[in-house]
């Protein structure tokens, strides 16, 4: 049978590119070559996981939604029914605060465009918690962590690659 692309997750990212994108569908090893993710009219290599699962990385690009496909000669290529969203200069990145007690328990207010539809959590390093939603705020609570140690947060869908905040979040000595 010929692969079948269902979408991907996220279906959205920064115009800049590097986003990792997990195209998810049917019959990916049914097929010989090298795999290629197709977004617009840039081939970009991919990693089968599965034959349901690639990942391959976002290029650059104008903001704007591209196709999205899969292809494993660089002829013939299979799209999705809903393409990738390329974002323009998105609005800046807040997290507040950016640190807190090693004992955990900080609410986190994040502002950043939400990556995907669904349930999302926040990484900080090693740890994954809930992202608790309320209308358009996004917040979460931090894990225990040893003080001193920094780490870069994220946010992930539930079934998806962490999208990085891009700031840094530090455990200190103390409350």
């Amino acid at each position: 049978a010929a692969p079948a692309v269902r979408g991907a997750s996220p279906s959205r990212g920064p115009a800049g590119g590097g986003t990792l994108v997990t195209v998810r569908g049917s019959d990916f090893l049914s097929r010989f070559g090298d795999a290629s993710c197709v977004l617009g009219k840039r081939f970009r290599p991919a990693r089968v996981m599965s034959s349901s699962v690639l990942v391959c990385e976002s290029p650059p690009s104008a903001s704007g939604v591209e196709p999205l496909g899969v292809s494993f000669n660089l002829v013939e290529v299979y799209f999705a029914p809903a393409g990738f969203s390329f974002l323009g200069n998105p609005p800046d990145v807040s997290l507040a605060p950016s640190a807190g007690p090693a004992e955990g328990g900080t609410i986190v207010a994040l502002a950043l465009p939400r990556p995907t539809d669904g349930p999302l959590r926040c990484i900080f390093g090693r740890s994954e918690v809930p992202v608790n939603e309320s209308g358009q705020a996004l917040t979460c609570v931090s894990p225990a962590g040893r003080p001193g140690n920094s780490s870069v947060l994220a946010v992930r869908a539930e079934d998806g690659p962490g999208l990085p905040v891009g700031r840094a979040w530090v455990f200190f000595s103390g409350g």
